[in-house]
């Protein structure tokens, strides 16, 4: 089976793929600064922050640094998307029923 045929595995490469693209900017290419999560966060997930303060990149950060080391691995960041997803499913922005 073609990988473009099958959207989950497609998804979550791409998912994989935005984090490596974003993380690679500086030499820790396993991790996300916390510059590089506010870049990933305003071009990748724009609808979700729109109106955020400047502020609550700090709050975000904190929300994604499971292990409170100031930086996000691909383990904190997927967890994080798969949590958003449930509460995007569950309601909360009701993205899926706007089509």
């Amino acid at each position: 089976m073609d990988i473009e045929t099958n959207k989950g595995v497609a998804s979550l490469m791409y998912l994989i793929k935005i984090f490596d693209d974003y993380a690679s900017k500086d030499q820790d290419k396993d991790h996300l600064s916390k510059a590089e999560l506010k870049t990933l966060l305003s071009a990748e997930f724009s609808l979700l922050i729109q109106g955020a303060k400047p502020e609550d990149v700090n709050k975000i950060m904190g929300a994604l640094d499971h292990d409170k080391d100031g930086q996000v691995d691909i383990q904190e960041y997927m967890f994080t998307l798969c949590s958003l997803g449930i509460a995007m499913h569950g309601g909360i922005g009701q993205f899926h029923k706007k089509k």
